[in-house]
């Protein structure tokens, strides 16, 4: 059998085109993984939407609360302006009304409520709003405007009506008592049902908690270990199953809430403690990922030197030669 002669030359190349080879492979992989990823045009201008959308709306919440915004709620009242159009539309048409003995014009729609409806409907149809954070702000607009609405209309309405009988108009000038009771009693009406200011704020303060968390899920090193969570399966605990099910599926925008849900807070509080859950699971993941890569590293990897004496036996050169020297450089980069 001929022995084939190798030069120095012959052997730099050969190392050469394996590492062509090598960063050949690695940019078709990269560049596959990259299409599907965060690397992708669409996808990432679409995620740069979403973020600006959920800050918008974070912020237009949180508008409320902020004694520099026209939205700030001490700078608007809304019963005192209602008061005043009744007032001014039962002056106007005095005659007519106590002629006809009821007053026919209805109930003026408060300022704010008509705001939180224009809003709501924006959100319901926004394709940049997440659908799992869609339905916890339509769950919490709704039932504002649902109570809020119709405590404002009961209210407003025996008032129409106590004027037609006979009653003096009440004056907002904030010099009438009679006026301060009436605004209190509507006050105390919307705590009892959830809707006071002091509860207002504290279910926005959670709405914007459930913003963050969802935008913490752009973390593409958290996103990987979702996904892996995702394929995970605990057949000894049905109730870690759904637990871990519901939180991805709300982090990735298909929660599991009911759109009727209110209780704004209960849920943020379940989806923490759900997240608990998952962070346990994922250092338990991560653990066994490093075991195994140190098991799989103390069994897979290849015997270098062997195969370099084998190889320098065949070129009947020794480890000092420049050939030999070529291969243990190469060897000690496979290795790093």
């Amino acid at each position: 059998m001929s022995q084939i002669g190798l030069t120095l030359d012959d052997i730099l190349k050969i190392v050469q085109i394996g590492f062509y080879i090598t960063a050949a492979s690695v940019t078709v992989l990269t560049y596959r993984s990259a299409k599907n990823g965060l690397l992708n045009t669409v996808n990432t201008e679409y995620q740069k939407k979403v973020i600006a959308k959920l800050e918008e709306v974070s912020n237009y919440f949180s508008s409320e609360f902020d004694s520099t915004s026209p939205h700030y709620w001490a700078s608007s009242n809304s019963i005192r302006d209602s008061v005043d159009h009744i007032n001014e539309a039962f002056l106007r048409n005095k005659d007519y009304i106590l002629e006809l003995g009821e007053y026919p014009f209805g109930v003026p729609y408060a300022k704010n409520l008509s705001r939180l409806s224009n809003f709501l409907t924006k959100i319901k149809t926004d394709p940049f709003v997440p659908k799992g954070v869609r339905e916890i702000i339509t769950a919490f607009l709704e039932n504002r405007i649902q109570r809020t609405g119709s405590i404002y209309f009961s209210e407003l309405e025996s008032y129409s009506e106590s004027i037609v009988a006979g009653e003096n108009l009440l004056r907002t000038d904030g010099e009438d008592p009679k006026f301060d009771e009436f605004h209190n009693s509507i006050v105390e009406k919307l705590n009892d049902e959830g809707c006071g200011i002091s509860k207002v704020e504290s279910d926005i303060n959670d709405i914007r908690l459930y913003i963050q968390m969802y935008l913490e899920s752009f973390n593409p090193i958290k996103n990987t270990k979702l996904e892996a969570l995702k394929t995970l399966q605990f057949p000894e605990d049905n109730l870690i199953n759904q637990t871990s099910a519901r939180f991805l599926k709300g982090l990735l925008g298909t929660s599991t809430f009911p759109s009727t849900t209110v209780d704004i807070k209960q849920q943020i509080q379940q989806m923490q403690e759900e997240l608990d859950l998952l962070r346990s699971y994922s250092q338990q993941l991560e653990t066994k990922n490093q075991e195994l890569q140190k098991t799989i590293g103390n069994f897979v990897e290849p015997d270098y030197f062997s195969i370099r004496d084998r190889v320098l036996a065949k070129l009947k050169v020794g480890r000092q030669s420049a050939g030999g020297k070529a291969i243990e450089a190469f060897i000690k980069e496979l290795r790093l």
